[in-house]
Order: C-alpha cells, then sequence, then structure tokens
C-alpha cells in the first residue's frame, strides 16, 4: 500500500490509498471497502449492496450474535444504570397526566405552554409575554431547547398520518445499517430516527414536559459510557463511568447553607429543584467531550462537534462554558497542529449554530438582572462542626473524601497505562476547583461550577475502578499462564461494580426492593442499615404527584388543618378565572400577597405564577419566575415587601421597607395592576379599609380586590416632562440604583426619569451616591440622593381605546405632543408608530410622544435579531461543509507502547459480515493510545491492516505483543 500526502490541507481521502495493493475479500471487494467509502462501479452509493429482505435481517442477526462479551456486559450495565435512575424517579407518575410542581419546576411548566401557543404559530422561539412582571421578553435570557423538546414531545401527529410519520422515522433510523452511502451517519441516524418516532407521536402535555425534565438524570449514564467508548478507554472503564456517574447524579454534598451547596445544576436535587435544562445541557457536554477526544484521535467528527457545543450551550450557557474550557485543557493534554486544524473551523461554526439565541442574548445583556448570589464560602457562615466555613468544606466535604482518593488513585494508574482522557479529567476537575476559589463576586455565581468539579471527581474515580479491575484480569491471566484473559474477570468486575454501587446508593435512597426504615428513621434492607438518608426520591415524588396530589394541611401542620393544598388553589384559580370572563372586571394584571407556608401547601411557593397557564393569558402575574430575564424584576420584590405581611424580599441588596399598603397601591397603580390578593389577617384588614380598593370575591383565605379602573389602565398621560439622567445609560448595573431610589419616593413620581429622550428634554446630572450609610454599615441599592429636577408642564390629553395583545398595545389621543406614559416593561425590541419613542422611563416602563391621533406598540425584530438568524443560517452551511470534508491528518500513534496488557485484548472480528452485507465504518483492529509522532500523518489515527481471510486460521491465535 503506497500514501501519499496531499500539500495543500494535509489530509489524506481514499483516493490517495492505492488499492490495488489491498488484499482481496472473500467476497470479491477490497480490504479496504468501507460504508464511507465511494460506492463500487456500477453501482450506486444509494442503494443496498444486496437486495432488501430476510438477508439484511440475517445479516443484522450476525451482527447481533457476534457481539462481543464486552459489549452485552456494557449494554447491561448502562442500561441498569438508566434504568435505576428512571426507576428512583418514580415512573407511574412520570406517566400520569396532572401539572407537575415543586421548587421552580412548578413555575416552569409555563414556559413550552406560551411557546406552543404564542410564539411558535408566529415563527419565534423568542418574543414578549405580557404574563409576568408587567411583560417581559420570553426566552431572550432563559434557554429555550428543552422547551422545545417538550413542545415536541407533545404536539405529535394528531391523525391517522402518525402511523407513516412513525414508520418513516424508523425507516430513517435504520437507513444506515442498510444504504452504503448512508454508513457512516449510521449511529446519528439511528438517534435522530428513534427522536423523530418518539415526537411523532403525541404525548399528553404534563407527562411530556415530565419526560424532559428527567431526560437530563437518564442520560447521564449513557453519557459518561459514551465518553469512556469515544475516548478509546479500555473495557471496563466505560460501563464503570457509567455507575460512576450515579454518584453524581445523587450527590448531596456540600449540604451547606440549607441545601443550597447541592442544588446548583446537574444532580437530582437541582434538576428536581427546577434546573432540568442544565442537567440536559451536563448530558450533552460530556457526549460532545468524547467526540472531541476521538476528533483528536482520528481527525474526523468536526460537524458532531460542532452540532453538540451548540446544542449543548442552546440547552443551558454554563455547561457550555465548562465545555469550552475542557476544549482548551483537552487541546494541551493533546497538543498538535493537526488538532488545532481540527478545532479552528469547529467551534465558529458552534457559535454560528447557536447564533440565533446566544448574540441576541450577549447583545441585551444590559437588561439581565442581578438577583445578588453571594459568593460562597459567605462571611460568618459556619460549617458542619460549628467553625466558620472554608473553601474546604465544599472541595473536601467529609462524604468527598473516599471519592478524591479513589480519583487520586485513578489519576496515577492512567499516568501509568498512559490514559490521557484521565488526565483531563483530572485537569478539568482542578480547573473547576480553583475557579471555585477564585471567582469574585460577579454575576456568575461561583458555586456554580462546583458541579464540573464534583462531576470529574466521580468519573475519574470510575476510571480508577476499571483499570483496576483491569490490571486483576490481566494478572490473572498470567497466573493462569494465558496469553490474554477472556473478558470474565473485567465483566464480573464491572457487574460487581454496579451492584454494590446500587446497594450503597440504593439503601439510603429508600428504593431497593423490600427496604424500609427502622424505629430511628435510618435506612434498613436485608439486615443492613446506614445512617445517611437521601431523600432525593421523594423530592421527585413530590413534584411528580403534581399540583393535583397535594392534600389539604393535617394535624400539626404549620396551616390550620383543612386548608391549603390542591383544593383551595383550584378554587383560588378559578375565582380569578370566573373574574376575568366577567364582562364588569375582565382581564388584568394581578398581584398576590406572598407567604411562604400557604403557597407551599399548594406544592412551591411559585404556584400563583400560574395564573396566566390557567387562565389563558387573560390573568397576569406580576412574579414570574424567570427573575434574571426581567429588569422589572427587584421593583416586584419591592412591592411584594409593601404588600405582603411576610414578603420574601428575594433580590438581595434591595433598600427593602415594611408592610405599607399606601405605598403599595401607589406602585400598583404606576404598573398598572388591576387585581390585589390578600390572605393575611395584616393585609386583608387594611385593604378592606382602604377606599381605594373595592372587594370583588373571595375563596377561601383570600380576598380580592380591584384597583379603580382609571388607576389600572395601561397607558395614561404625563402632567410634566420627563427628565434624562445624563452618565447613566442602560445597563442593569446603571440604571437600578437611581430608579430604585426613585421608585421609593413616590412624591417624585410625577417626574420620570429616563435613560433618553428629545434634545428639548430636559437633563440632570446624578449626585455622587456613598458607599456607606450614616450608622457605618453598606449602603444598599436605592438608597441613595437623587437631584432635584425641573416640571415642564405638558398640554393635558386624554388617552382612550386602549387595547393590548400579547406583543402590542395602542391607543387614540386627543392631543399629540403629551407624552404618555406606557405601563409595559421596556426593552429594546418594542417599536412605534404614530410616535416618537418609545424611551425607557423610571422604573421600567415607557414613554412615547405622539405625534398622530392613533398609537400603537409593537414588539419587533430588531437588526440584531435579523443578523442573528442570518450567522445561523452560515452556520447550518459551515455544518454541512463540515460534515463533508475529509478527515484532518492526525499523528500515527507509536506501537511502542508499554502497556503489558496489551497482550490479554481479543482480537478485532476480521472479513465482513456475512450475505455481501459491508462492514461498518471502522471494522477492524483497534489501535492504542500512546506518543504522537507528527512525522507520520494519518488521516483516521490508524495504521491501515489488511484483514485475514475468513479462512485463516491465525485468526484465533493472540496478535503479537507490541514491541
Amino acid at each position: 500500500m503506497t500514501v501519499s500526502d496531499d500539500p495543500a490541507d494535509g489530509t489524506m481521502g481514499p483516493s490517495m490509498v492505492d488499492t490495488a495493493a489491498l488484499p482481496r475479500t472473500g467476497d470479491g471487494g477490497r480490504a479496504g471497502d468501507r460504508l464511507d467509502e465511494p460506492a463500487r462501479a456500477g453501482r450506486s452509493p444509494w442503494t443496498p449492496s444486496v437486495p432488501l429482505g430476510k438477508a439484511h435481517l440475517r445479516a443484522a442477526g450476525e451482527r447481533i450474535a457476534a457481539a462481543s462479551p464486552e459489549t452485552w456486559i456494557s449494554l447491561l450495565v448502562v442500561a441498569a444504570s438508566a434504568g435505576w435512575v428512571f426507576w428512583t424517579l418514580h415512573p407511574d407518575l412520570l406517566l400520569t397526566e396532572n401539572t407537575p410542581t415543586g421548587g421552580d419546576m412548578g413555575a416552569h411548566v409555563w414556559g413550552p405552554n406560551y411557546l406552543l401557543h404564542h410564539l411558535l404559530p408566529q415563527a419565534r422561539v423568542t418574543g414578549w409575554s405580557p404574563d409576568w412582571y408587567a411583560g417581559f421578553p420570553a426566552y431572550q435570557f432563559y434557554m429555550v431547547v428543552p422547551s422545545l423538546l417538550v413542545v415536541a414531545v407533545h404536539v405529535g401527529v394528531r391523525n391517522i398520518a402518525v402511523v407513516p410519520a412513525v414508520a418513516a422515522a424508523l425507516g430513517l433510523a435504520a437507513s444506515g445499517w442498510v444504504v452504503p452511502a448512508l454508513g457512516r451517519w449510521r449511529r446519528p441516524l439511528l438517534v435522530a430516527g428513534l427522536l423523530l418516532a418518539l415526537m411523532w407521536v403525541p404525548v399528553p402535555y404534563g407527562i411530556s414536559f415530565k419526560l424532559v425534565t428527567a431526560s437530563g438524570l437518564v442520560t447521564l449514564p449513557v453519557a459518561a459510557c459514551a465518553f469512556g467508548k469515544l475516548s478509546d478507554l479500555p473495557f471496563p472503564v466505560p460501563p464503570v463511568l457509567a455507575v460512576a456517574a450515579l454518584f453524581f447524579v445523587y450527590n448531596r454534598e456540600p449540604t451547606l447553607n440549607s441545601g443550597t451547596g447541592n442544588i446548583i445544576g446537574g444532580n437530582m436535587a437541582s434538576t428536581m429543584a427546577g434546573e432540568f435544562a442544565f442537567s440536559i445541557s451536563l448530558s450533552i457536554a460530556v457526549v460532545y467531550l468524547g467526540v472531541l477526544v476521538r476528533g483528536f484521535r482520528t481527525g474526523r467528527h468536526r460537524a458532531a462537534a460542532a452540532g453538540l457545543l451548540a446544542l449543548c450551550g442552546l440547552c443551558h450557557l454554563i455547561p457550555a462554558f465548562f465545555a469550552l474550557v475542557a476544549t482548551a485543557l483537552a487541546l494541551a493534554v493533546w497538543p498538535g497542529r493537526a488538532r488545532l486544524r481540527w478545532l479552528l473551523p469547529t467551534m465558529p461554526v458552534a457559535g454560528l449554530l447557536s447564533a440565533f439565541w446566544v448574540l441576541p442574548f450577549l447583545g441585551r445583556s444590559d437588561f439581565v438582572n442581578d438577583m445578588g448570589w453571594e459568593k460562597l464560602p459567605q462571611p460568618g457562615s459556619t460549617a458542619a462542626d460549628g467553625s466558620e466555613q472554608t473553601v474546604w468544606d465544599y472541595l473536601v466535604a467529609d462524604a468527598l473524601r473516599w471519592p478524591l482518593v479513589i480519583a487520586a488513585v485513578g489519576l496515577v494508574v492512567a499516568i501509568l497505562r498512559r490514559q490521557r482522557p484521565a488526565v483531563l479529567l483530572a485537569a478539568c476537575a482542578a480547573v473547576a476547583g480553583a475557579a471555585f476559589v477564585w471567582i469574585p463576586q460577579a454575576r456568575l455565581w461561583n458555586a456554580r461550577v462546583l458541579p464540573f468539579y464534583y462531576l470529574a471527581l466521580f468519573l475519574l474515580g470510575g476510571v480508577a475502578v476499571g483499570l483496576v479491575l483491569r490490571e486483576v484480569a490481566g494478572a490473572v491471566a498470567l497466573a493462569r499462564r494465558r496469553e490474554r484473559p477472556g473478558p470474565a474477570v473485567a465483566s464480573a468486575g464491572a457487574v460487581v461494580t454496579l451492584l454494590a454501587a446500587l446497594v450503597f446508593l440504593g439503601l439510603p435512597l429508600g428504593r431497593l426492593p423490600g427496604g424500609s426504615y427502622d424505629a430511628s428513621g435510618q435506612p434498613t434492607w436485608l439486615g443492613l442499615t446506614r445512617s445517611y438518608r437521601n431523600d432525593v426520591p421523594g423530592w421527585a415524588e413530590y413534584n411528580y404527584a403534581g399540583l393535583e396530589g397535594k392534600e389539604p394541611a393535617g394535624p400539626g401542620a404549620t396551616l390550620p388543618e383543612g386548608q391549603g393544598g390542591w383544593p383551595e388553589y383550584r378554587d383560588i384559580v378559578a375565582t380569578m378565572d370566573r373574574l376575568g370572563a366577567d364582562a364588569d372586571h375582565g382581564c388584568g394584571r394581578a398581584f398576590w400577597e406572598y407567604g411562604e407556608d400557604r403557597l407551599g401547601s399548594y406544592g412551591t411557593p411559585m404556584a400563583l405564577m400560574m395564573l396566566p397557564y390557567f387562565t389563558d393569558g387573560c390573568i397576569g402575574s406580576m412574579e414570574g419566575l424567570y427573575f434574571e430575564s426581567s429588569a422589572t424584576t427587584p421593583y416586584h420584590f419591592l412591592m411584594q415587601c409593601s404588600l405582603s405581611e411576610k414578603g420574601s424580599c428575594a433580590q438581595r441588596d434591595l433598600a427593602y421597607g415594611s408592610f405599607d399598603l399606601d405605598r403599595g397601591l401607589d406602585q400598583l397603580e404606576l404598573f398598572g395592576v388591576k387585581y390585589y390578593m390578600a390572605f393575611s389577617t395584616t393585609a386583608v384588614a387594611a385593604a378592606d379599609a382602604s377606599p381605594r380598593l373595592t372587594p370583588v370575591a373571595a375563596s377561601g383565605p383570600w380576598h380580592v380586590y380591584r384597583l379603580a379602573a382609571g388607576a389600572s389602565a395601561l397607558a395614561t398621560p404625563l402632567q410634566y416632562e420627563p427628565v434624562v439622567m445624563d452618565g447613566v445609560d442602560d445597563a442593569q448595573d446603571e440604571w437600578l440604583d437611581p430608579s430604585a431610589a426613585w421608585f421609593m419616593a413616590p412624591d417624585r413620581w410625577p417626574v420620570p426619569l429616563a435613560s433618553s429622550g428629545p434634545d428639548e428634554w430636559a437633563r440632570v446630572t446624578l449626585p455622587a451616591a456613598p458607599e456607606r450609610t450614616d450608622d457605618g454599615t453598606e449602603r444598599r441599592i436605592g438608597d441613595r440622593p437623587l437631584p432635584e429636577v425641573p416640571r415642564r408642564a405638558v398640554p393635558p390629553a386624554v388617552v382612550s381605546d386602549i387595547s393590548a395583545g400579547d406583543d402590542s398595545l395602542s391607543f387614540s389621543v386627543d392631543q399629540v405632543g403629551t407624552p404618555v406614559l406606557v405601563k409595559a416593561s421596556y426593552f429594546p425590541n418594542w417599536e412605534v408608530s404614530g410616535a416618537d419613542g418609545p424611551y425607557r422611563v423610571t422604573p421600567n416602563l415607557m414613554v412615547v410622544v405622539p405625534t398622530a391621533r392613533e398609537v400603537s406598540l409593537h414588539y419587533g425584530r430588531t437588526s440584531l435579531d435579523w443578523l442573528a438568524l442570518v450567522l445561523t443560517l452560515a452556520g447550518i452551511v459551515g455544518f454541512v461543509v463540515l460534515a463533508r470534508r475529509p478527515p484532518i491528518a492526525m499523528p500515527v500513534p507509536s506501537r511502542r507502547h508499554p502497556e503489558a496488557s496489551r497482550r490479554w485484548e481479543a482480537p478485532p472480528p476480521t472479513g465482513p459480515p456475512s450475505l455481501g452485507v459491508p462492514p461498518p465504518p471502522g471494522y477492524g483492529p483497534p489501535v492504542l493510545f500512546d506518543q504522537d509522532a507528527d512525522a507520520h500523518p494519518n488521516p483516521g489515527g490508524q495504521v491501515p491492516t489488511p484483514p485475514l481471510a475468513p479462512n485463516d486460521s491465525s485468526r484465533h491465535e493472540p496478535p503479537p505483543h507490541p514491541r
């Protein structure tokens, strides 16, 4: 065989191999023939090598029968690991149609439904929603792909066409095995076909939502095994990695700060708290790393890597940051110009593919709210032993010490065996740990990097166990004087590892068949008892039982017996729905009093955020889930503490006040709120005594009041001209402080402060704000002086015929030139006709200056949005180009590998499968990982080895020991 090097790009393609020098195989073809090579002369690449039918079924059966014991054991361990996760999530509840609840998850239910019924019909995946925060940009700052997946699973084909649709999807899944030209894509086609088959079968909405929320957890063991296989880690490491992933899924460390330490992303506790997008993205990131390593060694898979990285970011940004950092570390572990050439087009294509969402996110980041998460450990926080917390309480928690030891063993063994994927995992853990320590107080909460530290540790521990099992198998073979051992020892070790992990994890989870709890509450099973108890399956049961499964309070509860639960929640939602349908009252925004115990009895303190969901958008909620997605969020929490006996005051560092109904009603009027809902004795008594409120309904403990019609109008004329703040732009960090100070001083409201405006509007400069108050404490946001502003009166005007839609608002005026306050949250995508503006004014509303009697506003697409769409189209083109490009020439692995256990590797199958069906890509001997020799490029990272003839008895002999 002769090989030539193409000086143009350094790659070697099929045309550069002298096929005449390759030996013949039993069916007359060349030994070098592969599914991804050009078809033989005289036959179309799109036709099977033999007619479809029994022959191909027989060939598929022979391939399955010829699968190695290692393959079957890997499948068993991975399936059992994923199945165990699914079992602990309570399959009976997962497959019950209801409304999921619990933590943030109970409000996430709103999102895919709004996407399905409001955004997708407009051919948009991001857009405006009036349902929360007086309107906010839906999915502008929160990842949209998981919600799209919920929609895809839910909708399906709802007629008889589902039968041919599913059949076509299954045909697509099988096409890579029967059409030679598609052979190289057989695995992606299989996954795509099966996903399409699932998506084309309609599934009830609640079940669809729950299945997607569970998907990241169930697939993580599969992703971990895929990482091991793609990285060419030797058996039994890949299936053991699937087992190691279970320890991450059920990890509850660190259990500090009332559990905050273990709901930071990726594990089951975080997912049940609502972070299911994170766990989905994390599984994709793990598979991406495997494809990256495989690409670094073979020169292939650039398109797959780009697609996976883009998908990772579109599911959740933080795991995408981890994937990018891991990419840089991989380039350090596998250095070389060839790897850099592989990477250079891959990263831009990934960025372009995700540009439709990422670019607007970055371009509008000024409007992202910061909830003020404080860096861990917080000063003054105590550890379990009462001492002050340190970073070691998070990095070396008690339950993580043995995993750290095992991971260290794995790193040492991997270095001795030159298994660089393990070095990559160790580097990821080290960088994540260092980032946790050194990330400053900023928008990115340093606790968010801890999941990657924990996951890398557990996977490195899996590498340790797998490599030790491999060494034991090799030692057994040498003791029996065999050239190589059979798979029994390593396979048995993988199965034992799985069983031991299931018992170790399952006992405190309380999900082992026959398990129970003793009198002291400790889990016990077959005489085994553990003092540690892990209640995350109970959290899953709580969430997936749904709102409908929440019972009223019983004896000893924080609420009076018989109150709370689904009956009370159902009744207040029905009451609000009836008010909206009543012509005397109608649709509008509602503000509900916060009370953790009462709201929590419904399934989550966020339950009433679902008012728009249950009333088809008629009744909006002033509070919503996506706290960072709206610049109006801080003002909601300021109102909440004015109108609740015990407000959550969730956003840190704001200058909150105590309960003050009159001030709170002023604030509600400013935001155009129609209904005030109260339940506490304090709030109800104050509301009953207020002449500004009219009682309109009651349901259980809830009293519903309506504000005056004029006060809750969504557009009102101004008395005075707004004043522009010089030196203050739209960045939330600059805007929030003076705006919050203005919001808490109603006497200033006649003159709104603006970030920009016509030249004739007056300008003022803000006085310097002190860092600390007079008593020496740190100043809170909004606790600052504001300048005196001029009051320039404008001609009085009347606003009428106000009409609001999902993403539009229109009205009429009798006087042009008089500024009109539009009580909808400001965002740059708002466009106006018949007026100048819109201009952003305090607190986060809009002002327009009518130039005509009819004024209309619409939430449109800006040039940034159109540019993002064009770039994504370019990314799709780049993806196709990458998929069609030949592989990059990679250094040939050295054959001087010191690993003695190479002797006991089973020889690869030789010759093509029977019946003339071409072998799958990669059919041939495995290649060891070792040092690279840049002087010997090879496109596949492999040395082509002629297969043995089918009747050659030497195939039963062990391969020679590498020299």
